[in-house]
């Protein structure tokens, strides 16, 4: 008898064993899991308002809410009567639609509608990852069933497939809209990366600690570049590295500032804008006295635009100068955004240009060339521009040799493009512009805040005739992070999740671009030419806090 009693109790802790997360073996931690719980519990709301395609709910921050937030939108049905008291018991849920979360307020949020039925009342009941279809699928060898077993506890309501057979892969939006799935949750190793109906990565959880960092030398990418079989070959040597410090830079350009025949290195980050020589000494530093650097750029004989942006006023932006003495503020509180650019396309910045700055969306429609008159800026002459220009990251590059430069502008939804005569005659074609910096223009009162605009400091392109046949071309970088969507949950932003990649951009006959060398993990923040060498800079590491800016340089 006591022999079966042992029996019985080792069976059932067998089968404990095998369905509780806390006992089986994991490769996510428990930390994770409760993390996943807490963001995925369902949360009943309202929506309150629809303004245009914006629907407004009632719960925000306070309540939990946050960006890629999924609520199902439900109707009152067929109310339940009990057939004998008569008493009415409830109404059945009849769905009619779903709306994902885009912004996110105190005590409200903002989404967008990805399915409706019929049109959403006002007042109208909602309900969080409720009533959803979710796949969970492994990239590790080992099954992991303990997020199906959470999920299912979870989230009661909604329908969780664990397949084992599948990998990311093997999945395409299409096939999920054929299976009408809403979610796709996959492990890897110690991580779990949320993705959603269209394969967007929504949430990232588990440990953000460094991948072994891709060297020039070992580098996969998955872009594809189109490479004309007409464009000459370009001769470029390995990039070997100068120099590494701690901390970040957001922004560097490199020019001969001091006229002693050497590049220097120009860079801002948090504590203001410097001016260093390579495997050298710091010349000059300057901080405003109020607001945030956007990005700067350098003019002729040590003039230097930096765009201040304050939040309370607009742009502060100034207009510096280098000199024995260091940095000197010569023109202040400018509310324009200003670019020194190679106007006339003679291998020289020396115009400089003035874009008007817009309280909505921070770019303005109106762009001047500007004079600098007894320490005063005037408008010279009205410049006509695409309606989506932006005097940041921008640059005039005569490619095609007729004698009138083009603009190279990043799109608004990060491509690089080149206009002529304000049309687009080619356009990047898929973004590049990406960045762990930015600058934020929020709207409203307090508590009611809205995020009009993010502003990146893009990287200017530069101009070289890298394959020595007369031509110049366009240097440009293309960044890829694919946590951009979730960096705003992250605590710090994993640098070392991105990818970037320096391009040439030609042309002969058509434009035609291509990659230099192979892709690098980190994120370029700076690219400069002098001479036959290139320079640039790579920052990786975890922002903010341990983070590491690195200096390589390739020869042409």
């Amino acid at each position: 008898m006591k022999i079966k009693k042992f029996l019985i109790f080792f069976g059932w802790g067998l089968i404990f064993l095998l369905v509780s997360p806390n006992f089986s073996f994991s490769l996510i931690s428990t930390e994770t899991y409760e993390e996943i719980k807490k963001d995925f519990t369902p949360l009943s709301a309202l929506i309150i308002g629809i303004e245009d395609s914006k629907i407004i709910i009632d719960k925000g921050r306070v309540q939990g809410v946050r960006p890629k937030d999924i609520f199902t939108v439900y109707k009152r049905g067929k109310k339940i009567v009990h057939p004998e008291t008569e008493k009415t018991l409830g109404f059945l849920k009849e769905i009619i639609g779903k709306i994902e979360i885009t912004d996110v307020e105190e005590n409200f949020a903002i989404g967008r509608v990805i399915f409706q039925k019929e049109p959403f009342p006002v007042p109208t009941p909602i309900e969080r990852f409720t009533d959803l279809k979710i796949l969970i699928i492994s990239e590790t060898q080992i099954p992991e069933e303990n997020l199906f077993l959470i999920l299912k506890n979870t989230l009661p309501e909604s329908a969780v497939t664990f397949n084992p057979h599948l990998k990311l892969k093997d999945l395409t939006p299409q096939y999920l809209l054929s299976q009408q799935y809403d979610m796709v949750f996959v492990v890897e190793e110690d991580i779990v990366k949320i993705f959603n109906y269209n394969l967007d990565l929504i949430r990232y959880y588990g440990t953000l600690s460094y991948k072994k960092a891709i060297t020039p030398s070992a580098v996969t990418t998955t872009q594809k570049v189109y490479k004309p079989p007409t464009t000459g070959v370009f001769s470029i040597n390995p990039p070997t590295i100068l120099g590494k410090m701690k901390g970040e830079v957001f922004q560097v350009e490199f020019a001969d500032i001091d006229n002693d025949n050497n590049p220097e290195m120009i860079y801002f980050n948090s504590q203001g804008l410097f001016i260093v020589k390579i495997k050298g000494s710091l010349l000059a530093s300057y901080t405003p006295k109020t607001g945030k650097i956007v990005n700067f750029s350098i003019g002729p004989s040590g003039w230097i635009a930096l765009n201040i942006f304050d939040e309370s006023v607009g742009m502060r932006s100034e207009i510096l100068r280098y000199t024995e003495q260091g940095l000197i503020s010569v023109i202040t509180n400018v509310n324009l955004i200003l670019n020194f650019v190679d106007y006339t396309a003679r291998g020289v910045k020396d115009t400089l240009i003035g874009q008007t700055f817009d309280s909505e969306n921070f770019f303005g429609k109106e762009v001047y060339i500007l004079k600098r008159e007894n320490n005063q800026l005037i408008y010279a002459t009205q410049l006509k521009v695409s309606p989506d220009y932006k005097n940041i990251g921008s640059a005039f590059v005569d490619l095609d040799g007729d004698g009138s430069p083009e603009i190279i502008n990043y799109t608004s939804d990060g491509k690089l493009a080149v206009y002529k005569d304000s049309n687009i005659v080619w356009v990047s074609p898929y973004p590049v512009a990406n960045h762990f910096y930015e600058i934020k223009l929020i709207k409203g009162k307090k508590g009611q805040e809205v995020v009009k605009k993010i502003v990146y400091p893009l990287i200017t392109p530069v101009t070289a005739d890298i394959n020595k046949d007369g031509k110049l071309e366009a240097l440009f970088v293309s960044a890829n992070f694919p946590l951009e969507s979730v960096k705003g949950d992250l605590k710090y932003v994993p640098l070392n999740s991105a990818t970037s990649q320096i391009f040439v951009l030609g042309f002969e006959g058509t434009y035609f671009f291509r990659n230099l060398w192979a892709s690098q993990t980190g994120f370029i923040t700076g690219l400069g030419v002098f001479e036959n060498g290139i320079y640039y800079t790579l920052v990786k590491g975890n922002y903010p806090g341990n983070v590491e800016s690195e200096l390589y340089l390739s020869i042409f």
